[in-house]
């Protein structure tokens, strides 16, 4: 419900205020008005006495290339009616340079949150090299966020496996010990 139109063809009237913040906002981040991915025509989410306007509207990047069906559900408990748009997902997860997803525990260590302050800081010092904060948030924070908890996961990985590779080594050396001498250590097994 964005109560605002960007279009004279969101509207019946010809007496129309286009939201210009809206508009912009919408061609810097590229979106894509989900409705016209699937429809030609108009049809209005809201009609008051004579008068229609398109002022509900879901706006997509990637995922229209997913969209299945949109179309507007009139409700009787509102004055607007909804949006309901469906959508064809693949059902294969591209792995790899295809996709990424944070490790969210990083996220509870308090010397990985600290560092990523001082990264914090690093990073915003770098929007006034930039047109909008829009542009500066799709061609360079989005990444450098990205890569910062990329490396920091690999490091964090590297110590976890590694303290596991030497704790298996630790175990392995205490059951070959209790293969040749039929006996086993405690306070060595208590102590890894």
């Amino acid at each position: 419900d964005w109560n605002c139109i960007i279009s004279d063809r969101d509207c019946e009237t010809k007496k129309v205020h286009v939201s210009k913040a809206l508009l912009n906002l919408i061609r810097q981040l590229r979106c894509k008005d989900a409705w016209f991915v699937k429809n030609n025509t108009i049809e209005y989410t809201y009609v008051r006495n004579n008068y229609g306007s398109r002022i509900d509207r879901i706006y997509v990047k990637n995922l229209a290339n997913y969209i299945n069906d949109i179309k507007t559900v009139h409700v009787n408990f509102s004055d607007h009616s909804g949006i309901l748009m469906t959508l064809q997902l693949p059902t294969e997860i591209k792995i790899g340079k295809y996709y990424w997803k944070m490790n969210v525990s990083l996220l509870d260590n308090k010397i990985i949150k600290d560092k990523f302050r001082i990264e914090w800081v690093r990073i915003t010092n770098a929007i006034v090299n930039y047109d909008t904060i829009n542009d500066w948030w799709e061609m360079h924070a989005k990444y450098q966020i990205k890569y910062f908890f990329i490396d920091i996961g690999k490091e964090e990985n590297q110590k976890k496996y590694g303290m596991l590779e030497y704790l298996e080594l630790k175990l392995n050396r205490l059951y070959n010990n209790l293969n040749n001498t039929g006996r086993m250590n405690y306070e060595e097994v208590k102590t890894i």
